[in-house]
């Protein structure tokens, strides 16, 4: 984020003296008030407080730039930036955030030449709020923006110019657009301007693979998946967590549709080691689920219902003993226990060693449209 700049507030003497003071002090107070805001989401940021907390300090100080400065100064355009960045993707693409990132664009702007790379974040910003209820045209054309700057900056600043362009890809791909298909071009890009093993190549490779995936080539997505899943946890850079991360995933269901279930356990065990293993604190998410069959004779009668049960997951993630503890109707536990013993879990990790884990529940809801 860029330095913000008080403005100094210069008292007025003369005939209109009490009426200056007046004046000035209401801007001391919004000065102080903004000082004390930024000040608190600085240190809360210095402090590494989770994303919710970050996100409430930079909502206010943002409103506290906008009172001090006005909606359209840079500082606050700024300040509005940060806070879209920690805000979940269901609040982003809302309304309130849309609008806030139009005004961050339109103070950008204001205050650049149409050809600056300073637009990029403001871009950036629009694009990341946009949903798939967005219309594509207006989003298209924000896209061709980033990617004609980008270009445009390539030389001066490769590394940044090119994640520029697989974030603008990634967005295009969250929202829909065909044109996502460029992704399978960054890639290639970034693989002859960086290098194969370079991060920002293997995260263009990563938005590549879920590409790929979307439209419907699995072997293609697989080994772009395999490509980040084997970077070694010892070199893994914190902006590389998650796509390492979703690409061990997404390698349990590619390879449990090609029915390799011992391969795919390696990476069950993977997703373990980097943290992502079944805790006690929580319910395990599936890495691979089947959904159950709704019997055709219930649903032939309209009958619907709901089934618990439990299961162990083994040290290879796999469900082992379903045990079905309520069921409205023989069919659906029947139904449920089969399909919950083809899921897949990231194993539970004891002293750096996969080990079963006992007494998991989960409700299965069987509900007719």
């Amino acid at each position: 984020m860029k330095t913000l700049k008080l403005v100094l507030v210069l008292l007025v003497s003369g005939a209109f003296a009490n009426q200056a003071l007046a004046v000035t002090l209401s801007q001391q107070d919004r000065q102080a008030a903004f000082a004390q805001a930024y000040a608190d989401f600085e240190q809360a940021q210095q402090q590494q407080l989770a994303n919710h907390q970050l996100e409430k300090l930079a909502q206010q100080a943002y409103r506290a730039s906008a009172d001090y400065f006005g909606d359209q100064h840079l500082n606050t355009a700024n300040l509005k930036i940060s806070y879209l960045n920690l805000v979940p993707l269901s609040t982003l693409t809302n309304e309130d955030s849309q609008r806030l990132a139009d005004q961050v664009l339109e103070a950008y702007r204001a205050n650049y030449d149409k050809q600056a790379v300073e637009l990029m974040d403001a871009l950036q910003a629009v694009l990341s709020t946009r949903s798939i209820y967005s219309e594509l045209k207006p989003v298209k054309k924000l896209y061709s923006e980033v990617i004609d700057l980008a270009d445009r900056h390539m030389d001066a600043q490769p590394e940044a110019m090119t994640m520029a362009k697989v974030e603008a890809g990634a967005h295009l791909l969250r929202v829909g657009s065909r044109d996502s298909r460029d992704l399978l071009d960054y890639a290639e890009e970034a693989s002859k301007r960086l290098g194969p093993s370079h991060e920002i190549t293997l995260l263009a490779q990563f938005q590549a693979g879920r590409y790929e995936e979307a439209a419907g080539d699995a072997s293609g997505a697989e080994q772009r998946f395999r490509a980040v899943a084997a970077v070694p946890l010892a070199d893994l850079s914190e902006r590389l967590a998650i796509p390492k991360y979703m690409s061990h995933a997404r390698l349990v269901v590619l390879l449990e549709a090609q029915g390799k279930s011992a391969e795919a356990t390696e990476h069950c065990i993977a997703v373990a080691q980097m943290g992502y293993g079944v805790t006690d604190e929580q319910d395990p998410t599936p890495l691979f689920r089947v959904s159950p069959k709704y019997p055709i004779l219930l649903a032939g009668r309209g009958v619907t219902g709901k089934v618990i049960a439990e299961y162990d997951i083994s040290e290879t993630g796999t469900v082992d003993n379903v045990r079905i503890i309520e069921a409205d109707h023989k069919a659906f536990g029947d139904s449920s226990a089969e399909a919950i013993k083809q899921w897949r879990f990231a194993p539970r990790i004891d002293s750096g060693a996969p080990v079963k884990s006992t007494g998991h529940k989960v409700q299965m809801d069987f509900a007719l449209d």
